[in-house]
């Protein structure tokens, strides 16, 4: 995933798509990469996700997307 106001979603099965980011979106982190905050998985905030886009942090994630928004991003470990 890439991005700033949206992300570049590079599918496994779909292809690329590209989705908003709402403040309302729900950011699931397991690893630490987004936020280190509270239980796994940490829930994040979409400004903590964005920042660390910005700093090329790289995602392995299951993007729920809706009417070309991003509901829900949850990280997934790859084995």
């Amino acid at each position: 995933m890439k991005g700033a106001n949206s992300i570049l979603v590079t599918g496994d099965d779909a292809g690329d798509r590209t989705a908003q980011l709402l403040p309302y979106t729900e950011v699931f982190d397991v690893q630490g990469g987004i936020c280190d905050e509270g239980e796994l998985p940490h829930r994040c905030s979409v400004d903590q996700l964005k920042k660390a886009l910005k700093a090329d942090v790289s995602l392995y994630a299951k993007v729920t997307i809706k009417d070309g928004v991003a509901v829900k991003i949850e990280e997934i470990v790859r084995n």
